[in-house]
């Protein structure tokens, strides 16, 4: 099982570390509608429509050194929380 740092918010968005992996994870807790959704997506297609992984659907990952990450985790969750705001800000 991989390892996770705690959830930290920013605003209304979640975030958590990957130890295994060496990226910040843009992350939710799937509620009842995304479950049945993604039990339904995998009959019907063979896949899941969310990545729900260790408890949490993964919308989007960045990878983040351990280093950085250790040195400060709240300023590396609001800077992806911003370029995040920005990227929708498109849409």
């Amino acid at each position: 099982m991989a390892k996770y740092s705690r959830v930290h918010k920013v605003g209304k968005k979640s975030f958590r570390y990957n130890y295994d992996r060496a990226t910040l994870e843009w992350v939710c807790k799937p509620d009842a509608q995304m479950i049945e959704d993604n039990k339904e997506w995998q009959e019907k297609f063979g896949k899941d429509l969310w990545d729900i992984v260790d408890g949490y659907v993964v919308f989007d990952t960045i990878g983040l050194g351990r280093d950085n990450w250790k040195e400060s985790p709240k300023y590396w969750c609001e800077i992806y929380a911003g370029e995040i705001s920005l990227e929708c800000a498109y849409f």
